[in-house]
């Protein structure tokens, strides 16, 4: 599945598309304000928005990705069905809190082919946050860096989450949101 090089965050970005099943499910941005902010205040090497807070796209799904990883690693990742093998995913998908890779890997370790994948994009210590409504996880932010984060930027990555996810996601939701839930207006 390609990655559609798609900031959602610009004003115009979805008038194209008819529907939310239209907008490519993978899409890469370049450059964020809120990710740059983010990045001085933790530095990260990379990061993906993950969800909707809409039944069929919550996280897990795969069906809304904004993310500045590598285009090439996401659509092998995607391609080749990683994410159904992948320990971090899994953990990912079924968890309430903070996932860390080396735990997830402590568990169960990748395969060769996710390793090598990883290490030859320079992907370490992927760490996922999940983004809730009361008792319904629906999205995620994920971030990487060589080094793992420690308690005092998991706390603050924690609490700025669910706001960086609003930010993406904003987009989607004010466009389709109302058309995927089946309200009428007003």
């Amino acid at each position: 599945m390609p990655l559609a090089i798609l900031s959602i965050i610009k004003h115009d970005a979805l008038d194209q598309y008819p529907d939310l099943q239209s907008v490519p499910p993978h899409r890469h941005f370049m450059q964020h304000d809120m990710v740059d902010v983010l990045r001085r205040a933790v530095p990260f090497d990379f990061i993906s928005i993950a969800g909707l807070d809409l039944d069929n796209y919550r996280i897990g799904a795969g069906l809304s990705v904004d993310t500045n990883l590598p285009p090439a690693l996401v659509e092998t990742y995607y391609g080749e069905k990683l994410h159904r093998t992948d320990p971090f995913a899994l953990a990912a998908k079924d968890s309430t809190t903070i996932v860390v890779e080396q735990d997830a890997y402590a568990k169960q370790p990748p395969s060769d082919r996710l390793a090598y994948l990883m290490r030859s994009f320079g992907i370490h210590n992927r760490t996922l946050f999940p983004v809730r409504r009361a008792d319904v996880i629906y999205g995620a932010v994920l971030v990487t860096r060589d080094v793992a984060f420690n308690c005092t930027e998991t706390s603050f990555l924690t609490m700025i989450a669910e706001p960086m996810h609003r930010a993406f996601t904003a987009p989607l939701m004010e466009k389709f949101g109302a058309t995927e839930l089946r309200l009428s207006e007003g």
